[in-house]
């Protein structure tokens, strides 16, 4: 009755029925015209003084009802992904960043492991909008995440923390590995210029606050503080230029100008 591919793959249940136990299954199917449809199948055993006799078959044809399923978990997918990730540049917010630093944060804890909280500011970015305008400006912001992207390891997180101000982690790093790959990212964004539509060329540079997981830490925000106080220095004192929590010296591995 149903051929011997149809059989192989229903008989677990058809033996299961045979035992009294009722099944529930959901099938996919290709309907004549080429369409994707979807049953629910029940095999209902039919038991009499303890004798299981045989099975009634009910198949109900829930194609609507599992279309309208699917597209639900999708848009929920697709809202879940719009609040993790920052709406202009298309890596993860402040939100999602700092979730993500947490998670990172009780890993180091747990097995002893390096993180690096890497803070960086587009210097006068301020001047950029108001001379070139803000589709200017938004522009800068897209190649600044593009390049971050690029430029570091699929390991290593990247977010927007808001206006100009960009994050990633570094993952696993020594100080000295760490110190290579800012510099790396700091002359990267030193040649991605931007052309505006009227063909002008906005070239920028970008101050950089690096700030190590170590005694002290106890949260994602302490860390990020950290990195933070290391990036107002490197303004401060000048701009374009890489800046470490606790130790910004003019040497030229710690500097920049």
């Amino acid at each position: 009755l149903f051929g011997e591919a149809l059989f192989l793959k229903n008989e677990p249940y058809i033996r299961a029925a045979l035992r009294g136990e009722p099944q529930v299954f959901e099938r996919t199917l290709v309907k004549a015209d080429g369409t994707t449809g979807y049953t629910l199948a029940r095999y209902i055993p039919d038991v009499e003084n303890g004798n299981t006799r045989g099975f009634y078959v009910l198949v109900s044809d829930v194609t609507e009802l599992k279309s309208t399923q699917i597209a639900l978990e999708q848009r929920i997918q697709e809202l879940d992904l719009l609040a993790a990730t920052d709406a202009l540049t298309g890596i993860a917010n402040r939100r999602k960043f700092l979730e993500r630093t947490r998670e990172e944060l009780a890993r180091c804890k747990r097995y002893g492991t390096s993180l690096t909280f890497l803070m960086m500011d587009v210097d006068h970015f301020k001047a950029v909008n108001d001379t070139y305008g803000h589709d200017a400006g938004d522009q800068l912001l897209k190649i600044l995440a593009m390049t971050m992207k690029d430029t570091l390891r699929a390991t290593d997180t990247v977010g927007r923390l808001g206006g100009e101000e960009f994050g990633a982690l570094l993952i696993e790093d020594s100080p000295k590995d760490v110190e290579v790959v800012a510099r790396r990212l700091h002359e990267a964004l030193r040649s991605a210029c931007v052309l505006t539509e009227r063909g002008q060329e906005i070239c920028f540079t970008v101050s950089i606050g690096l700030a190590d997981f170590e005694v002290g830490v106890n949260s994602a925000e302490d860390l990020m503080r950290r990195a933070d106080t290391a990036l107002y220095h490197a303004k401060r004192t000048g701009r374009n230029r890489i800046c470490w929590y606790g130790e910004c010296s003019t040497e030229p591995n710690r500097s920049d100008s």
